[in-house]
């Protein structure tokens, strides 16, 4: 029996295409690692010069660098402060006209990034801190909200009283 089946046409350009397309990623994989080896080499070349200069500064230049450093750092938590201050008086301002003549704040704990305040105080009676506690939940423009956290009468029969406020936005915002 004689087999009789017709060639195909187009194999040889079939199975170029594949030999071709197994070269290319081959030589992709290989160009992968390649310029990996590369990256690696000139990491430990730049490591080398860094310590060749590190080792040709002088004293005086590492004396000098060290004080710019430490000025910077200064220079960053002056701008820090700067604005903490700013924000800190704007909210005192506004805080001012909502503290009645017989409340007497001593502690205030003032966190602009949760624009929240903890406050403690005394007062004669209960009724002055609920005034102030009133006048506290009337300022809508000013503060979000506010509770009493606390209350008691101490050995000395004046009443010590602990708040929390949330403050809105405006309250500390900077006017430039």
């Amino acid at each position: 029996m004689i087999n009789v089946a017709p060639k195909k046409q187009g194999i040889f350009l079939e199975n170029m295409v594949f030999y071709v397309s197994l070269l290319l990623l081959a030589l992709a994989v290989g160009g992968f690692f390649y310029a990996r080896h590369l990256a690696a080499q000139e990491s430990e070349r730049l490591a080398g010069l860094s310590m060749q200069m590190a080792k040709m500064k002088s004293e005086e230049q590492k004396d000098l660098e060290g004080k710019i450093k430490v000025a910077r750092q200064k220079l960053e938590d002056f701008s820090k402060i700067a604005s903490q201050r700013r924000s800190a008086a704007n909210f005192f301002n506004k805080f001012e006209v909502l503290v009645p003549e017989k409340i007497y704040f001593s502690q205030c704990n003032l966190d602009l990034e949760k624009m929240s305040a903890s406050l403690s105080g005394h007062s004669k009676t209960f009724q002055d801190v609920g005034r102030q506690i009133m006048l506290f939940e009337s300022a809508d423009s000013v503060l979000e909200s506010a509770n009493l956290l606390k209350s008691a009468i101490n050995d000395d029969g004046i009443v010590d009283f602990e708040a929390g406020i949330a403050l809105k936005l405006e309250t500390v915002a900077v006017e430039q």
